[in-house]
């Protein structure tokens, strides 16, 4: 029992240090020649990947908010702030944000939802047109 334990434990360490060392440099010059999964095994990798985004979104005043976990409820929640000024369009695959807006969305807020379909977009022109 204790071999395999001290076993389990020397691969997740083996797989840490693989990852350290796939450590990529990110910037708008870069041509990164290592599959998507590798390169965001590494955290690091991950944060400066997200502060690289974030950097030149925020230089094209493009409103940017990092989530610290699961970005579904900040995504719903600034969707509605936006809405006291514009009509908020939210593009996403998976059907769990279209939950939440449905639940936390005011009823006289409108928010324009769209899910890809293969190379195009179906467009719920309200949140609320699912309900009717």
């Amino acid at each position: 029992m204790a071999t395999r334990s001290l076993l389990q434990r020397a691969g997740r360490q083996s797989s840490t240090v693989a990852a350290e060392m796939m450590l990529v440099r990110v910037d708008i010059k870069a041509v990164v020649k290592m599959d998507q999964e590798t390169f965001l095994s590494n955290d690091k990798n991950k944060e400066q990947q997200i502060n690289f985004l974030r950097d030149e979104f925020q230089k094209i005043s493009i409103l940017v908010k990092i989530a610290d976990e699961d970005a579904d409820v900040l995504i719903v929640q600034t969707a509605i702030d936006l809405a006291q000024e514009t009509v908020p369009i939210v593009i996403e695959e998976d059907t769990d944000l279209l939950v939440l807006l449905m639940a936390l969305t005011p009823s006289e807020v409108d928010i324009k939802f769209y899910k890809p379909a293969g190379n195009m977009y179906h467009q719920f022109s309200s949140i609320f047109d699912r309900l009717h």
